[in-house]
């Protein structure tokens, strides 16, 4: 299983009771690859956005001061993929602000404010 932790100041809203938590002035994209001992062969997991270089700040759009929705997203998954979007810098620690399970292998997209069909938030 592959995942990627994006920064949920910049495109999350907090959640369970929790505020708004304050994004950072430059907030970083995060991709971590991890490939099990016996994985498939099939090249590394890639995800691209849109809306956004990788490194650059999330625009307003996808975080609590805008829209507060997801930003599209284009990724290739050969073994499957979840995506976290992870707040490192939240009051009080880190703090997990949506989780995405059961991204399927292979390529796939979705659109501003969509999560991949079949799957689990």
């Amino acid at each position: 299983i592959c995942a990627l932790a994006l920064p949920a100041g910049a495109v999350g809203c907090g959640g369970h009771g929790h505020g708004p938590t304050t994004t950072p002035s430059t907030p970083k994209v995060t991709t971590l690859g991890r490939t099990a001992p016996n994985a498939p062969a099939g090249g590394p997991l890639t995800i691209t956005s849109p809306a956004f270089t990788d490194g650059a700040p999330i625009p307003p759009r996808y975080t609590c001061k805008g829209e507060g929705i997801a930003p599209p997203l284009a990724w290739s998954a050969p073994t499957g993929a979840a995506l976290v979007v992870d707040d490192p810098d939240a009051p009080g620690g880190p703090y997990v602000h949506w989780v995405v399970t059961g991204i399927a292998p292979g390529s796939g997209s979705t659109s501003a404010g969509q999560t991949p069909p079949g799957t689990t938030t």
